[in-house]
């Protein structure tokens, strides 16, 4: 996460990893729930079908603009922010982009990366 007020920037870094085990079936459509109190300014979605060794996209990928008229369909579910966009090829990253105002009048830029395993043999 990237805090930005005035001239000062913080920056913050987690990530997070599901646990191996867990199956996941394939779907025509993603859907990602976004829980947050700050007015939403940019939410963008980049859907990736190759990435490098560092896990990098290597192709322009399917790029979404959430909150214009796109594939991409966000709106307000019990308080957060649920999108929803068509999976138009084989995607192995998606990479979500919030940039919220924030009360004092800074910004607060979240970078969201989901990154899809590869079935191997015997799993």
């Amino acid at each position: 996460m990237i805090y930005r007020s005035g001239t000062t920037t913080r920056r913050h870094s987690s990530a997070r990893t599901a646990p191996a085990a867990v199956p996941v079936t394939p779907r025509r459509d993603l859907r990602i729930r976004l829980v947050g109190r700050y007015p939403v300014r940019v939410l963008r979605v980049g859907a990736f079908a190759r990435v490098d060794a560092h896990d990098a996209p290597v192709d322009g990928g399917d790029q979404y603009d959430c909150l214009a008229d796109s594939p991409c369909r966000a709106h307000v579910r019990a308080g957060s922010l649920v999108l929803r966009m068509p999976l138009l090829s084989p995607v192995r990253l998606v990479i979500v982009r919030e940039v919220c105002d924030l009360e004092g009048g800074g910004t607060l830029e979240v970078v969201w990366r989901f990154l899809r395993g590869e079935a191997t043999a015997g799993s």
